[in-house]
């Protein structure tokens, strides 16, 4: 059974530690193998054949509310209210967010119920609307 982490826990967790070095240093060489790391660890598919659907609700409902947020972080960042800021900009960055709403792609195929409550209670779905406005391609 997954526990509650504290905001102290939550830094050490490893899905964690890889969102924050793919976030806080864009353009890394590494980028795309993290991601891709990411990916393999919330895979449903890559979760030990032996848990039964519950835990893999529960650990779904874990990173939701324990990682999630540290991930979105760039698309929030690049967006304000109905603006896209001037964050997406720059190569990195905006690699960085091309990226990020991959792995939200993948979240979606393979996450429904959770993703699609996490996309609209933080109206991610907006921000990526805007970002993908013509007026602020990149």
């Amino acid at each position: 059974m997954v526990q509650e982490a504290t905001s102290h826990d939550e830094d050490a967790l490893l899905v964690n530690i890889v969102i924050e070095r793919v976030v806080n240093h864009p353009g890394c060489n590494a980028e795309g193998t993290l991601f891709g790391l990411l990916r393999t660890l919330i895979d449903p598919e890559n979760m030990h054949r032996s848990l039964n659907r519950l835990e893999k609700s529960e650990f779904l409902q874990f990173f939701y509310k324990n990682a999630m947020h540290r991930l979105t972080e760039p698309i929030i960042l690049a967006t304000h209210g109905t603006e896209c800021l001037k964050y997406v900009s720059k190569t990195e960055n905006s690699s960085l967010v091309a990226s990020v709403l991959d792995v939200l792609s993948f979240a979606v195929e393979n996450h429904t119920y959770h993703v699609k409550n996490y996309i609209l209670s933080k109206e991610i779905f907006q921000k990526v609307l805007l970002l993908m406005n013509p007026r602020y391609s990149f």
